[in-house]
C-alpha cells in the first residue's frame, strides 16, 4: 500500500494570541498543531485577520505596532525581507487615528498561486513588536489555512526554504 494522503478540502481556522512580555519588546508565542516536522504535512495559509488590542497608543509619528507569523522565535526584528518572517502587518505613525481603524487588519494571501502561502506546519510562531508604547500590547489573530500532504521530495524542498541560505 502507498502512503496515505491527507486531503483537506475545507478551510480551517486557528485562534491565536500573543501578549508582549513588556512594552516595546519583541515577543513570540508558539502556535502548535498536531503535526510533526517530518510528517510531510504543510500548511497553506490563505488569510490572517489581526485584532490588535491597543492601537490607541499609536499617536506619534514614531509609534509602531508590528504583527507577524514567523518560523523562528529567536529573531531580533520583524523585517519583511527576512525569510523567517512569513506574514506581517504593521500600523505606524500618527496618520492612523483609532477612529479610522477598523478590525481586523487583514493579510490576504489567497491570490498567491495555489491559494496561499505554503509553509511547514511546524514550527510556527506569532510575534508582536511595538515602538512608543507605554504598556504591553496583545494581538489576537485568526489564521485561515488548509493542510496539504506532500510527497517526500516536495516536503524536503519546502523544508529547505526555512533553512539559512549559507548551509
Amino acid at each position: 500500500m502507498g502512503k496515505a494522503t491527507l486531503k483537506d478540502v475545507y478551510g480551517n481556522r486557528a485562534f491565536e494570541q500573543v501578549t508582549q512580555a513588556a512594552a516595546n519588546d519583541l515577543t513570540f508565542e508558539q502556535i502548535q498543531f498536531g503535526v510533526g516536522l517530518f510528517q510531510g504535512i504543510a500548511m497553506v495559509i490563505s488569510r490572517v485577520e489581526w485584532f490588535p488590542s491597543s492601537i490607541a497608543e499609536i499617536v506619534a509619528a514614531s509609534d509602531r505596532l508590528e504583527m507577524a507569523l514567523t518560523n523562528r522565535d529567536d529573531l531580533s526584528d520583524l523585517s519583511p525581507t527576512n525569510q523567517n518572517v512569513l506574514v506581517k502587518a504593521c500600523l505606524a505613525g500618527a496618520a492612523i487615528p483609532a477612529v479610522m481603524h477598523k478590525d481586523p487588519v487583514i493579510s490576504d494571501l489567497s491570490t498567491l498561486p495555489g491559494g496561499g502561502l505554503i509553509i511547514p506546519a511546524n514550527p510556527l510562531y506569532m510575534a508582536v513588536k511595538t515602538a512608543g508604547y507605554a504598556a504591553a500590547a496583545t494581538i489576537n489573530a485568526i489564521i485561515y489555512f488548509v493542510f496539504r500532504q506532500l510527497a517526500d521530495s516536495e516536503y524536503i524542498e519546502l523544508i529547505q526554504t526555512i533553512m539559512p541560505a549559507n548551509l
